[in-house]
């Protein structure tokens, strides 16, 4: 009886062991490794048994049975407890199975959790948003980045179409829903750009993107989007655009935005047929200045110059900085010459009032060329670098005559000299 006790002492201890260090294994490996726990179970209830078997001796009866269960004689005993042991062992198997079923669902969950959670950080990080619509059930998907994207709260709000309407700027709802609404859009792959406008009042740009799903009768079931925070690169692209079309130290329009301005005002000139004209500035005796007082005050300058350009001029007009020191202005819609004339002399008188620069009074003086659209530029298809050319060599007959003074280009031309104050 020792002997039996001592097997299924080893045994079941062994196969708990088994059983406890492989709690950490891989689904895949669990029910591979924990059936030799099972069977080493089973040998030890069986080894027990018929260590016990054979260590007992049965008296027969005069019946033939044993005295442990009537009408059963010793086989019919030893069979019954094979069958009991045959049938734990089976009860353990189907256990195992069922364990090891449940182990992976609860992996899968897991899993699936955490892909979750990556998938969201992910959005977060790239602040973009996915929504989905269930067409044939009518229901409508977003996921929590698209409820941060609006505003709103995941479990406060529902989402809806007319939540997305509402958030949409005024001034891009016309040609968002005008994309949407579009027939060679409907089932095909579409994106678009727009603006939100967040219940706090900022505003937002993002890139949709949407594709259609159908079924095998190409009817519509299901229609997916993301949205995509893209305010960082609009910022970026309007900065890098002032950037390319302004001039960095006085901030008005360069060069480039210049020579687009004057053919804007050409095409309404010739479409109105009205006249437009162009004011050559430049500054006399300017590197003089530069030398006296140092680039860095002849920076400030220029800024000065610019403030007292714009003084004279309305928001339809241009005041753009040429290059160096030079300065133009261009006058949109004008009456008359007279009109272009009376400007020109308030800048003149302008400039050679008092700059202070560092406590230190500085007087400058400028001369100014005019050219008048169509007149000076009979030939409409000629480029705007024509009309400033002629601009500029009015400027220089200006300057021969005496500099402080303006100068009409062609058939316009006259110069009026004002004395310095």
């Amino acid at each position: 009886m020792l002997l039996s006790v001592l097997i299924a002492i080893v045994a079941s201890t062994a196969a708990l062991y088994i059983a406890f260090y492989l709690r950490g294994s891989k689904p895949a490996d669990q029910l591979t490794l924990k059936l030799p726990a099972t069977l080493m179970m089973g040998f030890a209830i069986a080894g027990m048994h018929y260590t016990g078997m054979a260590a007992s001796s049965f008296i027969p009866t005069e019946s033939g049975y044993t005295d442990i269960i009537p009408n059963m004689d010793a086989m019919s005993l030893a069979i019954a407890i094979a069958a009991v042991v045959i049938l734990t062992q089976g009860f353990s198997l189907i256990a195992l199975l069922l364990d090891h079923q449940i182990i992976e669902k609860e992996i899968a969950l897991e899993q699936l959790t955490e892909s979750e959670k990556r998938l969201q950080a992910a959005q977060n990080i790239a602040q973009m948003g996915d929504w989905e619509w269930d067409v044939l059930n009518n229901k409508l998907y977003w996921s929590d980045e698209m409820f941060r994207i609006f505003g709103l709260q995941s479990s406060e709000a529902i989402p809806s179409f007319e939540r997305f309407k509402d958030a949409i700027h005024l001034e891009d709802q016309e040609s968002v829903f005008r994309v949407i609404n579009k027939p060679e859009y409907q089932k095909q792959p579409f994106s678009m750009d727009y603006r939100i406008i967040s219940p706090n009042g900022n505003i937002r740009w993002f890139h949709e993107e949407r594709i259609d799903h159908t079924d095998k009768h190409g009817q519509l079931t299901r229609r997916c989007g993301t949205v995509h925070d893209i305010t960082g690169r609009k910022l970026a692209e309007k900065q890098m655009n002032y950037l390319a079309t302004h001039d960095p130290l006085t901030k008005l329009p360069n060069r480039t935005l210049l020579i687009d301005r004057i053919q804007h005002a050409k095409s309404v000139a010739e479409r109105n047929k009205n006249k437009f004209a162009l004011l050559f500035i430049d500054i006399d005796e300017f590197k003089q200045i530069n030398d006296e007082f140092g680039h860095k005050h002849g920076d400030t300058l220029l800024c000065l110059i610019a403030q007292r350009c714009m003084k004279f001029v309305r928001e339809s007009d241009t005041v753009a900085r040429f290059g160096g020191d030079e300065f133009i202005i261009v006058l949109s819609d004008i009456s008359d010459i007279d009109t272009v004339a009376t400007i020109a002399n308030k800048l003149v008188e302008s400039m050679a009032e008092a700059f202070i620069l560092d406590e230190k009074v500085v007087i400058v003086s400028c001369s100014i060329g005019i050219a008048i659209f169509p007149d000076d530029q009979q030939d409409t298809t000629q480029s705007a670098d024509t009309l400033i050319h002629l601009a500029d060599a009015a400027m220089y007959q200006a300057k021969k005559s005496g500099k402080g003074q303006y100068q009409f280009a062609g058939v316009t031309s006259k110069a009026k000299k004002l004395p310095h104050q």
